[in-house]
């Protein structure tokens, strides 16, 4: 019997909702309302409800985000309550949320997971899911890892200071005067994360974007949170896991021409003192493959998840 999976709509459903993720995932993955629902607010948000004699049974969220110069969608999430599993409700929500996606004009892909704000980026291999979304076409070939460090023991390391000043590299963090060079730089060198620079210097989180330098060329760079972040953010949203004075770095950048100078490494060592002084303990760092590039500085696995995308 087929079912009839309303659109979600917060008022009526987000506190079924929360109920719903804690019997599913919650033990694993615990979020408040509020981180739930900030990354619910994502782009072009289209959520599906399935209730049963009033109670919420199974939930889909669907995004459309840019990607590059392309649009791509995402299956962000897709949880059916224990007692009503096995039953096909959560192939039919699959489907109906997938075939959603897949009719919308412009889109090139279909990601299992989202990219900002994102749950997941892929499938969570702590969770028991891969089979299933394996049997609904996708293919979880490849592991990608979130890694973490305590940061109260960091310091940067001398050799990677001393580098710096042979290189002639500083580190500063944005301002509204060096925005625009920044924006720059990403549209050159990494057009995918031009956004999210655009959406920080929007919040005023200046502060939060640091950039290398050589000379008055900017040479690379990256994103930080912390909780001085503004609160709309969802950088991290694993607080329950990782403690409310958890931070977090990423999308880090070093230009083509300047690769080999050491300058990605010490960024992420800048950066992970500045988190540190501003109370950071965890630092979170997702979405990772190349972890023995972090764990030079102590950064170690944390969790891990199986990516897929559909071509359209």
């Amino acid at each position: 019997m087929a079912h009839h999976f309303a659109i979600f709509e917060p008022e009526r459903d987000l506190a079924d909702l929360v109920t719903l993720w804690q019997s599913t995932v919650g033990s694993q993955w615990p979020l408040s309302a509020e981180r739930i629902q900030l990354v619910l607010n994502g782009p072009e948000a289209h959520h599906f409800a399935l209730r049963e004699e009033g109670r919420l049974i199974a939930f889909a969220a669907t995004f459309q985000s840019p990607r590059g110069h392309d649009k791509v969608g995402h299956l962000a999430a897709l949880l059916v309550a224990p007692d009503k599993q096995r039953r096909g409700i959560g192939s039919e929500l699959h489907d109906v949320a997938f075939n959603y996606l897949q009719q919308q004009p412009g889109l090139r892909a279909i990601q299992l997971g989202s990219i900002y704000p994102r749950f997941w980026c892929g499938a969570p291999t702590n969770l028991p899911v891969a089979p299933f979304f394996a049997r609904k076409g996708w293919h979880l070939d490849e592991i990608v890892y979130d890694m973490v460090r305590d940061l109260r023991d960091f310091s940067i390391p001398t050799r990677i200071v001393e580098r710096m000043q042979r290189e002639g590299i500083r580190f500063e963090v944005a301002t509204p005067e060096t925005i625009d060079a920044l924006r720059a730089f990403e549209e050159r060198e990494f057009y995918n994360w031009l956004r999210a620079v655009n959406y920080m210097a929007s919040v005023g989180d200046y502060q939060d974007l640091l950039i290398a330098f050589d000379g008055e060329r900017v040479v690379g760079s990256l994103v930080t949170s912390s909780p001085r972040s503004n609160p709309e953010r969802t950088d991290v949203i694993w607080q329950g896991l990782l403690g409310e004075d958890a931070g977090s770095l990423g999308s880090v950048g070093v230009a083509v021409s300047e690769r080999g100078r050491g300058i990605g490494i010490a960024l992420v060592a800048y950066a992970s003192e500045i988190l540190k002084q501003r109370g950071v303990r965890n630092c979170y760092i997702d979405w990772l493959v190349l972890t023995d590039f972090y764990g030079k500085l102590g950064y170690e696995n944390w969790r891990t998840y199986q990516p897929s995308w559909r071509e359209l």
